[in-house]
């Protein structure tokens, strides 16, 4: 059985060997491909947030890439969430319910209830409206109801997987490898292509008692976490990046609904082929690599910087007003800054015992 040596703080698997003395090489590129999630969740956010704040100051060709920039990004969460399948739905790695509810959960349940009225509280403050009990009493209420801020869904995402993440693993073990291709091609059917057809006007009776797309990504992961389609990674992520791009443009000019459409969302049968696109990329260029104590300290911080880029996104479009889409040079170094700062802080942060907890 393969050993893996662990991270404490995050319960993910380390580079290191395995019983036979083999590298376990995919651990970099699994390590990789969450910085570079991370990386494009900061440029995604920040563009999608001043495009949307400032559409009054910016003309028609700006918010056009802008937008069409921020669609073609939609590959991060579904990246993350490949990792996470890969990595935790092994057979080689038992996954306990006890596990998960003693060392995955209360990580992501301290981080949002601890986060999500430190964030409100600091609307609150940064917009200079006084503070009172009731704001308090608000800013933890948004724990329970989740409207706090936007990106805080992926924490609540989380938990709801890794409450079934155990069921999960045990169901796949106990698949074959044809069953996991039959199970794949359902949700895949009925989870992206029936939805984009009913988008049509096409009416389609037949459903499957699942509704999100998200435990597809875990599945994805897991079953091409063997490398055994590497070849294909660069042409199905550049299939997807072109049509979801041509897409996208063409919905735009003739004025058709993008916000809220097929298109735009993680359904998008464009956006899952882009992510496993780049998922057997990444897997095939750095199947020899191990990992590096720069790619470590960067992945290890990735959970940090996606809480806490936020703060310097809200502060610098949304309080501070300023708006940096019209000259590209200063708005990409001020992505590249948010990204080093939140950096800084998490690596900062995680040196204290009880932040490190939830950074």
């Amino acid at each position: 059985m393969t050993r893996y040596s662990t991270d404490k703080t995050t319960g993910v698997p380390a580079a290191g060997k395995d019983a036979n003395g083999k590298c376990m090489a995919d651990i970099a590129a699994y390590r990789l491909l969450r910085v570079l999630a991370v990386w494009a969740v900061v440029l995604l956010h920040a563009l999608y947030v001043s495009y949307n704040l400032f559409q009054t100051q910016l003309s028609g060709a700006v918010i056009e890439w802008a937008a069409l920039l921020t669609n073609e990004l939609l590959w991060a969460v579904p990246c993350f969430l490949m990792v996470t399948g890969a990595l935790l739905l092994t057979p080689e790695k038992p996954l306990t319910c006890r596990k998960v509810y003693t060392r995955y959960l209360p990580r992501i349940l301290g981080a949002l209830v601890v986060w999500t009225p430190l964030f409100a509280l600091f609307d609150v403050v940064a917009s200079g409206t006084p503070m009172n009990g009731e704001r308090i009493v608000e800013a933890f209420r948004h724990i329970i109801v989740g409207d706090g801020w936007t990106h805080l869904w992926y924490l609540y995402l989380l938990i709801g997987l890794y409450l079934l993440m155990p069921f999960f693993q045990r169901a796949l073990i106990a698949s074959s490898r044809r069953e996991l291709y039959v199970l794949t091609g359902i949700l895949v059917v009925f989870l992206s292509i029936v939805p984009f057809l009913q988008s049509t006007g096409f009416v389609i009776g037949f459903t499957i008692p699942v509704t999100t797309i998200f435990p597809l990504y875990l599945l994805l992961g897991y079953g091409l976490r063997t490398g055994r389609f590497r070849r294909l990674g660069i042409p199905l992520f550049l299939a997807g990046t072109a049509a979801s791009g041509f897409i996208f443009i063409y919905m735009m000019r003739t004025g058709l609904e993008t916000k809220g459409s097929w298109f735009w969302s993680y359904a998008s049968l464009f956006i899952i082929v882009q992510a496993v696109g780049l998922f057997l990329t990444v897997q095939r260029l750095f199947r020899n690599h191990r990992s590096g104590r720069i790619l470590r300290l960067l992945d290890e911080t990735s959970f940090g910087v996606y809480l806490l880029h936020m703060v310097f996104i809200r502060l610098l479009f949304h309080h501070w007003r300023i708006n940096l889409l019209n000259r590209p040079l200063l708005f990409a170094l001020a992505v590249i800054g948010i990204y080093l700062l939140s950096f800084i802080l998490t690596a900062v942060g995680r040196r204290v015992p009880l932040l490190r907890k939830i950074l």
